[in-house]
């Protein structure tokens, strides 16, 4: 078999998106994401990410917790996207690899929205032959508020409670905002070299042959230090995970002023594409 290289294609986009509370800081500007459902036997139906496998969920109205499907559970094992490892509780019966119904696995990351995210939670296998995944209101209500149109076909949510989260210190700005834009130390160049020399393709990732581009969202804060960081475009855990640990140990940047000279936080998303070259 003809070996191929692997090269990482590290594109740095100095672009973020801006989340601001009011001038005064005390406030937060609501902001709203639809997300398109469609009415099944009292149930809805809607598109999401699982672990960054692109999938159809059902919200129950009735329901109390989330659910898989246990032929779909499989699927996410044998591509890579769940491994034992994320097998809290084995099922009832004795497979090798513990996921049968009954099991409780880890989703890492369910992905409803741009921007709404559920990290690390629980799902119980059972048998659903026509549905592959089953989140009740109360998972949706983690995320913020939200609100069903079964008439228009919409799942609206708000993302006041996370803009909220990321506000509870001081204002963040984008790069349109400042004065002087905060930069890794040495420039672009320095970055894309330091990247270059610390992302690791995952092994695993090459023998499924997974490519595809990580979005890493991110804030510089007035230390130079890096927080807040998130993937916002998901591939596959392997490479969300790699691109997120190698912007975790980037040293600390040059923060970005305003006009007046004032250090402030600004946001950054950095996309780094994993790519096969022959």
């Amino acid at each position: 078999m003809k070996v191929r290289r692997i090269y990482q294609t590290l594109l740095l986009l100095l672009f973020a998106t801006s989340i601001n509370a009011q001038s005064n800081g005390s406030e937060s500007h609501p902001s709203t994401v639809e997300v398109e459902i469609k009415g099944a036997g009292g149930n809805f139906l809607f598109e999401c990410k699982v672990n960054g496998l692109t999938t159809t969920a059902q919200i129950n109205p009735k329901g109390k917790e989330i659910l898989i499907d246990i032929a779909f559970a499989r699927r996410l094992m044998a591509q890579g996207y769940i491994t034992k490892a994320d097998i809290i509780k084995r099922g009832k019966t004795k497979d090798p690899d513990g996921l049968s119904v009954g099991a409780i696995v880890n989703i890492s990351r369910l992905r409803v929205a741009s921007g709404f995210v559920l990290e690390n939670i629980e799902a119980k296998v059972i048998s659903m032959p026509d549905t592959k995944l089953v989140i009740s209101p109360k998972q949706l209500e983690l995320l913020g508020n939200y609100e069903i149109n079964k008439y228009e076909g919409k799942l609206t949510m708000s993302k006041e409670q996370l803009f909220r989260s990321r506000n509870n210190r001081e204002q963040v700005y984008d790069e349109t905002e400042v004065a002087e834009i905060a930069q890794f130390p040495g420039g672009l160049s320095a970055l894309s070299q330091f990247l270059g020399e610390n992302i690791t393709y995952p092994k695993k990732a090459q023998e499924l042959n997974i490519q595809g581009k990580v979005k890493v969202y991110f804030i510089v804060e007035k230390n130079g230090s890096i927080s807040n960081i998130e993937v916002v475009d998901e591939v596959h855990p392997l490479l969300d995970m790699e691109a997120v640990r190698a912007v975790s140990i980037m040293p600390r940047w040059i923060p970005g002023k305003l006009n007046d000279g004032t250090v402030i936080r600004q946001s950054f998303t950095l996309p780094v594409n994993f790519k096969f070259t022959e």
